[in-house]
C-alpha cells in the first residue's frame, strides 16, 4: 500500500514492504505495517484515492451521511470528555457534599444580602462566619464572589461545548471532520 504523505491519501493498494515509519522524500510511505491491522482495515473493494488513513484507520474520502454522522458523533463524545475534564479541574476535587454547601450556602447568602435582617434566618452563614471568625457580611462577599466565578467558569466552558457542538453538527465532509480543531476556543487558551 502506498499512502501520500501529505493527504493520507492511498495512492495505490500495490503490496509493499514492511512499513517501519519513514517517508520517502518525495513525500510517500511504501509499507504495509504486520504488526498492526493497517491493511486489514481497508476493505478489498478499496479504491486508490478513496480512502484516508487518519489517526489509525482508514476513512473514506467521501463518506455516506451515516458515516458522516458516527464521525460528528465520536467528535462530540470527545467535547464532552474535555468540558467535563475543565469542570472536574474547576471543582478542584472538592467533595460533592462540599459542592452541595455551596450552593445552599448561595441561597442563604443571596437571602442575606437582600435582608440582612435577623441572623437566625441564616444558619448556615451564622454558623460558618462564627467558625471562621469574620462577620456575616464578610462570609456573604466571599460566598458571593466565589459564586460569581464558578458561574462565569461554567458559562465559559459550557460556551465552549455549545460552539464546538453547532461547529460540529454544521460539518459537511470527512475532509472538514478531519481539519477540525476540538481542543481551541475553550477559556484560557485563546
Amino acid at each position: 500500500m502506498i499512502i501520500e504523505r501529505a493527504t493520507g491519501v492511498i495512492v495505490s493498494l500495490a503490496p509493499a514492504t514492511h512499513f517501519t515509519g519513514g517517508w520517502r522524500a518525495d513525500g510517500i510511505v511504501y509499507g504495509r505495517d504486520r504488526f498492526s491491522s493497517v491493511d486489514a482495515a481497508a476493505p478489498a473493494h478499496v479504491t486508490p484515492g478513496a480512502w484516508r488513513y487518519v489517526n489509525g484507520g482508514f476513512r473514506p474520502v467521501d463518506s455516506t451521511p451515516d458515516e458522516l454522522a458516527a464521525e460528528q458523533d465520536a467528535m462530540l463524545r470527545r467535547v464532552r470528555k474535555i468540558a467535563t475534564a475543565r469542570r472536574d479541574a474547576m471543582l478542584n476535587g472538592a467533595h460533592p457534599m462540599e459542592v452541595q454547601g455551596w450552593i445552599a450556602k448561595a441561597a442563604e447568602a443571596a437571602a442575606f444580602a437582600a435582608d440582612p435582617g435577623d441572623d437566625l434566618r441564616f444558619p448556615i452563614i451564622k454558623q460558618e462566619a462564627e467558625a471562621r471568625g469574620v462577620t456575616p457580611d464578610a462570609l456573604v462577599a466571599k460566598i458571593t464572589a466565589k459564586r460569581t466565578a464558578l458561574i462565569r467558569a461554567e458559562a465559559a466552558i459550557e460556551g465552549a461545548r455549545g460552539r464546538h457542538k453547532d461547529a460540529i453538527r454544521a460539518i459537511t465532509s470527512m475532509s472538514e471532520i478531519e481539519a477540525y480543531d476540538i481542543n481551541s476556543g475553550w477559556a484560557g487558551e485563546e
